[in-house]
Formats: structure tokens, C-alpha cells, sequence
């Protein structure tokens, strides 16, 4: 991960960048989705360094300028992070060796010694290579990530549910959708994916309608995902990633699914993370 990529998020994104401190349990997550920093947070305009934040400490919060490369070299070498209090539990990774953690440029956020003593105490390797914008997804918290399946299943069988005559058939989908996804199917959904919704119209999935529509949007997820890092997986157990897709989701109809399944995220599904994506 290039250092232009948290600059950028810093000064243009910043609630993408707090999604991922979030994410990392630096920061407490934003009930319903990102913000962007408070009144307090400062950045560098010249280099995209962050002046102060939340993460600092509650008993620090001086401005500090100084930079990773310019930190005491017994504090580089030590394994004890500014402010620690030597009770660092053993396996604590040394600070030397943070550079090593995947995609973290430490140079943005060396201001903060919370920062630097959770990391050097936290036993789940930290992630934060999200520049590839299908790994944001990761971010979402998982009732998203469900709701996002769903309504984009609802959507590519949305004239099939209007289609439907019978009251009880009728009862039964509004029933399992919820009347807002029901009607979002009917009225929007039907309209909104183009060539992706006959791509999987042509499959042949021998279900009922209720279990086709949660199928497809399960496949539209893990799809998309597909090439995910192992790592990644692992901290998101609750999103479908697929190991391989078919051959004839060819690159520019997975393009595309990406496309749909991203629009109905930021429009349908949950507006407020529309920031965190290009």
C-alpha cells in the first residue's frame, strides 16, 4: 500500500481513513456508518501528516511534529513505544518492526502513542490495504453486508415479484423481504442492473423464488470479492468470498456487477458509506 493512498484518504477521504482505524479498533466504529474527523482533527496540507487527532492520548494532547524518521533511535530499537510503561506483555511486536505490518505507512500516524501501544499489544495482525475498493466492503458492518445481498437479489428478480398475482404469493414475498425491500424490487430494483440482472436470469438455479433471490445476491457478493487476501478472510468471516468464478463472468461483466452491486450500495442499502468509495 502507497503512502498516497492514506495521504489522499486523509485530505479527501477522511471518512474512509477512519473507517479503517475503526476497523483496526483504534478508534470506537461510528454507530451506522463513517464520519469524518471531528473540529479537532488537523492535517498537513504540504504532506498529508495528521497534527492531531482523537487518538491522541487523553493526558497528551500537545501538537507534536515530529516525524517517524526523526524519532530518538532508543525509542526505534527499544520495542517500547512512547509513553509505554514497560509492562509490554512478551510477543509485543517491536516497534522497529511495525513497518512490516501490510499496507501501514507509520509516518501518518506516529502522533499518536495510543496508536503505538495498541498496536504493540494487539494480538490480531492489524489490515489496512483498501485500495482496492472491493476490500472496502470489509469495513461495513455485517448487517450491511447481508442487507447489500439481499436487496441486490430482490433487485435482479424484481419483475418476476411483480409479476406475482396470487394474494398469498404476494403476502408471502412482502413477508420475507420486508415491504420497503418489496416494494424498492418492484418499483426501482427491476430497473437498475441492465445485462448483470440476465446473467444470472439465464443460470439455472432450481429454487424458489425467496431462495433464488437470496442466492443470487450471495453470489453477486462473493463474486466480486473474489481475490480477496487470506488475511482479509479471515478477519471478515461474516462477508461470501468466492474461491474462483465462472468462466462466464468474464472481466468486463464482473466490472460491471461491481458497478451495480456498488451503486445499490451507496443509494439503496446504506448511503452514509457512499465517502468510503471511489
Amino acid at each position: 500500500m502507497q503512502a498516497s493512498f492514506f495521504s489522499d484518504s486523509i485530505l479527501h477521504k477522511p471518512e474512509l481513513f477512519r473507517a479503517i482505524l475503526a476497523f483496526n479498533g483504534l478508534i470506537p466504529a461510528e454507530k451506522g456508518g463513517p464520519s469524518s474527523f471531528g473540529e479537532d482533527a488537523r492535517v498537513s496540507v504540504d504532506t498529508g501528516e495528521i497534527l492531531e487527532t482523537d487518538l491522541s492520548d487523553d493526558e497528551n494532547t500537545e501538537e507534536s511534529s515530529t516525524r517517524l524518521d526523526t524519532l530518538p533511535e532508543a525509542e526505534k530499537t527499544s520495542g517500547e513505544p512512547d509513553g509505554a510503561t514497560g509492562d509490554e506483555p512478551e510477543g509485543a511486536l517491536p516497534f522497529a518492526e511495525w513497518g512490516s505490518i501490510s499496507g501501514l505507512d507509520l509516518s501518518l500516524l506516529m502522533n499518536s502513542r495510543r496508536f503505538r501501544r495498541h498496536l504493540s499489544r494487539d494480538t490480531q495482525p492489524a489490515y489496512w490495504d483498501f485500495g482496492e475498493e472491493t476490500r472496502r466492503i470489509a469495513l461495513l458492518p455485517p448487517q450491511d453486508v447481508e442487507r447489500l445481498a439481499l436487496t441486490f437479489g430482490a433487485a435482479i428478480h424484481g419483475v418476476e415479484l411483480a409479476r406475482l398475482i396470487l394474494r398469498e404469493d404476494v403476502i408471502a414475498m412482502r413477508t420475507e423481504l420486508g415491504s420497503s425491500l418489496y416494494l424498492y424490487a418492484i418499483q426501482r430494483g427491476r430497473f437498475q442492473l441492465g445485462n448483470v440482472r440476465q446473467f444470472f436470469l439465464v443460470r439455472d438455479v432450481q429454487e424458489s423464488l425467496s431462495g433464488k433471490i437470496r442466492k443470487h445476491g450471495q453470489q453477486a457478493v462473493a463474486w466480486c470479492l473474489a481475490g480477496w487476501p487470506e488475511e482479509l478472510r479471515r478477519r471478515c468471516p461474516h462477508v461470501p468470498v468466492a474461491e474462483v468464478v465462472p468462466e462466464s463472468l468474464t472481466p468486463p461483466l464482473r466490472r460491471a456487477l461491481w458497478f451495480g452491486l456498488k451503486k445499490l450500495l451507496v443509494k439503496e442499502v446504506a448511503p452514509q458509506w457512499a465517502p468510503c468509495f471511489d
